[in-house]
């Protein structure tokens, strides 16, 4: 009885707000000339004698100042494809910005609005106020034509909340706030520095409150304060940033080559917990380490983080295996980065100053790990050394056997550990240097993820890792119609195994023998080209020797151009010329060390520190040098005890 009585006294609430907000709105119309109250009647010349508020302060708005009082207040708004049906159609694994259509309207909870709507048709229009630094579920309120009086039950910023699968036919709505608060919000697309410049002085320069910026593809929700300690002039700049990070990855997952475009936003917001991270609905960074993300300067500019936490929402099935949780991301990250930073000796993989074994705390040295691990000793791919996890102790765990068809075959003990994700992102950026920036193979990646995205059934069909991971590469030669399985025999992905891999959703990597004959019986059948290339010893500085096929030039006298170092030869680039590799031989012509192009180099990359070991109990001393040419080319260039002309 009580529940019933609560029910039945609800309802008579309802009805009685429903009927007052009838008659005002009813009331208001005696004043106005159009549905959503913009225009006054020719007989409305004073505010005098009003007794509603609302209605009053309308009236006395627009006859002082009707164009400054409806910015940001009455504005037309778009339909946009729902983000499920976005992650369907894309294969991405997150759904895509929930906060598009700002209103520039900031609500505090408690506070009512009226909301006058026009044009709103078959499909759902509603309003959402979020407030991302409370860590709040967002309060939503549906809106139909005519009047609409809400009431916020939590607080933040006003979103139109207008999705739909008839996005392409569905017409704009047209909303006015009535009497709003507003702090407005900025647009790269039709706004200035200028604006942006007039709209931060309206702020207190501690306002933690959230200020919405975007540009074409991306959507910012950062407070007010960080805005104004980082950029309080050049917003165009680092929206133009954030863009930039949205161009590369969109054309890496070639939605502009293939036709597949949305006007869908990718969101970036602040929150007051965590560090940087993807979430379900875009990516997100503390409102402490903003700085990076608020500067207008490229130099500065976190192009890595932002690349490579967007690059998490937009893995695709079939690039996301076991393994790859924070790796294929990264093929977006090193992308951004490579187009637009504007710190070119800075870049993550050829720069950053790290290592392991005798080229530790070297520039170059995580990118130095998979030359050494992978090319050389030919260690698995997913299980190379590197800086990250180095020396770490394998887990012994029980877990769910698997066999190569994905079959269950009982409890079995096992090892797991971690493995340096940035080395296993090397053969993935190697073959974007050399077939894209290089021009060898232009769009190898987009051909490929587009492969993935049309092949009907492709999670069902493909449903281990090993076969995943197999049939990446089978659409690698044949999106590319080239054979790259040399390419990827010496990065260690085409390797039998069967190991349990850890990461995001760790699982087992099966590749049998069988899969492997028969992913090169099918290359073989179709008579593809085989690069002749030294595709696996490009890196981001030395790449320009690929796409202009500068041919290796050394000096006729051997040394020249080298100076020995303790352990290591520095080899001048300025006289040994257009050499993209360095391997080390032992005085019986064994294979010692390769060292990747600018290994311990200067920022303009005009040096290599080759290795150069020392004897040692259980290794021979290194003997001679031979540079490495794009096209295969070897030439000695450096031997100990070398006097002798090169004949």
């Amino acid at each position: 009885m009580k529940k019933l009585a609560f029910m039945l006294a609800s309802l008579l609430l309802a009805m009685g707000t429903q009927a007052q907000d009838k008659a005002k709105e009813q009331a208001m119309k005696r004043y106005f000339a159009d549905p959503l109250f913009t225009r006054l009647k020719p007989k409305v010349t004073t505010a005098e004698g009003i007794k509603d508020t609302d209605t009053r302060l309308l009236v006395e708005h627009l006859l002082a100042d009707a164009e400054g009082y409806s910015k940001f207040r009455v504005a037309e708004y778009e339909p946009y494809m729902t983000t499920a049906t976005l992650r369907r159609i894309l294969k991405t694994s997150a759904q895509y910005n929930r906060y598009e259509n700002p209103t520039g309207v900031y609500l505090k909870k408690g506070e009512s609005c009226i909301v006058m709507a026009e044009g709103i048709g078959q499909d759902t229009v509603g309003l959402n106020i979020k407030n991302w630094l409370k860590n709040e579920e967002a309060s939503h309120y549906s809106l139909h034509n005519g009047f609409n009086h809400i009431t916020a039950t939590t607080e933040g910023n006003v979103f139109v909340d207008y999705y739909t699968d008839n996005y392409q036919n569905a017409p704009n709505v047209r909303l006015h706030f009535v009497n709003a608060p507003v702090r407005g919000y900025w647009d790269r697309e039709t706004m200035t520095n200028s604006d942006w410049k007039e709209m931060l002085k309206a702020f207190d320069k501690n306002d933690s409150t959230i200020l919405v910026t975007r540009s074409r593809h991306a959507q910012l929700a950062f407070p007010v304060c960080k805005w104004i300690e980082n950029c309080p002039e050049n917003i165009d700049s680092v929206m133009t940033l954030f863009q930039q990070v949205q161009d590369a990855e969109r054309s890496m997952m070639g939605l502009e080559k293939y036709g597949r475009q949305v006007k869908n936003r990718q969101l970036f917001y602040a929150t007051s917990y965590g560090f940087m991270a993807a979430g379900g609905e875009g990516a997100y960074c503390h409102i402490g380490s903003l700085n990076a993300l608020c500067t207008p300067d490229a130099k500065r500019f976190g192009f890595w983080g932002v690349g490579h936490e967007w690059g998490h929402n937009n893995q695709i099935e079939g690039f996301r295996w076991s393994g790859l949780g924070e790796t294929s991301n990264n093929v977006y990250a090193s992308w951004a980065e490579l187009l637009y930073t504007g710190n070119p000796s800075g870049l993550r993989l050829e720069d950053e100053v790290t290592g392991v074994n005798d080229y530790r705390g070297m520039r170059g040295g995580r990118m130095q790990t998979y030359f050494e691990e992978g090319l050389r000793k030919g260690v698995q791919w997913q299980l190379q050394d590197g800086p990250d996890y180095h020396g770490s102790t394998p887990e012994k765990i029980t877990v769910d056997g698997q066999n190569a068809e994905g079959d269950n075959t009982g409890k079995v003990t096992t090892t797991k550990r971690n493995y340096d994700h940035f080395v296993k992102l090397t053969p993935f950026h190697q073959l974007n240097l050399w077939g894209t920036w290089a021009g060898k193979s232009p769009d190898i990646i987009p051909m490929i993820i587009e492969s993935i995205r049309s092949t009907e059934g492709y999670a069902r069909t493909f449903n281990t890792i090993g076969k995943k991971q197999i049939n990446w590469m089978k659409l690698a030669c044949d999106s590319t119609k080239l054979n790259l399985l040399p390419f990827f025999e010496k990065a260690g992905m085409l390797k039998p195994m069967h190991t349990y891999i850890e990461d995001y959703g760790p699982g087992w990597s099966i590749i049998t023998p069988e899969m492997i004959n028969k992913l090169k019986a099918h290359v073989k059948t179709q008579c593809y080209k085989t690069p002749e290339e030294e595709i696996n010893y490009i890196c981001a500085h030395n790449a320009h020797i690929y796409r202009d096929n500068l041919k290796l030039q050394v000096p006729a006298t051997l040394n020249k151009g080298c100076t020995p170092e303790k352990g290591k030869v520095v080899v001048d680039h300025n006289i040994v010329k257009n050499a993209v590799a360095f391997e080390t031989y032992t005085a019986d012509h064994r294979l010692l060390r390769i060292t990747m192009y600018g290994l311990g180099s200067n920022d303009a990359h005009t040096i290599t520190r080759v290795l150069y070991p020392a004897a040692t109990e259980t290794a021979p001393a290194a003997a001679y040098i031979m540079a490495v040419g794009y096209d295969g080319t070897r030439m000695k260039i450096y031997e100990s005890t070398a006097t002798q002309e090169v004949k």
